[in-house]
């Protein structure tokens, strides 16, 4: 399109001041495809960390759910021992406080 209007320029400073408006449009064209090109990538990436990110977020969740149950029988087995403590104590009796306690 500008090479037609060049042609019908008749002024050489018209053509000089045409090819130098063509060379400024080319050089913001490219300007703006390397900024597109960069944005485009940028923004894939961006999609592929947040991918990275909500894995890892979910592998974090199963690994505080299996914490969870872990703890819970951790607990479980204290009380049991604990249980199994108190029971030993109330039920046994050492043998020389049997002896003592026939002696009366």
């Amino acid at each position: 399109m500008l090479k037609k209007q060049y042609e019908k320029l008749n002024s050489p400073i018209a053509k000089l001041a045409l090819e130098v408006f063509a060379d400024e449009v080319e050089v913001r064209l490219l300007e703006h495809t390397d900024t597109l090109n960069t944005t485009l990538q940028a923004a894939k990436e961006l999609r592929r960390y947040q991918k990275v990110k909500q894995n890892k977020r979910e592998e974090l969740m199963a690994l505080r759910m299996e914490l969870g149950k872990v703890e819970g029988e951790i607990d479980e087995v204290s009380r049991r021992s604990e249980k199994g403590s108190r029971e030993s104590k109330v039920c046994f009796i050492p043998p020389t406080i049997q002896n003592n306690y026939s002696l009366y």
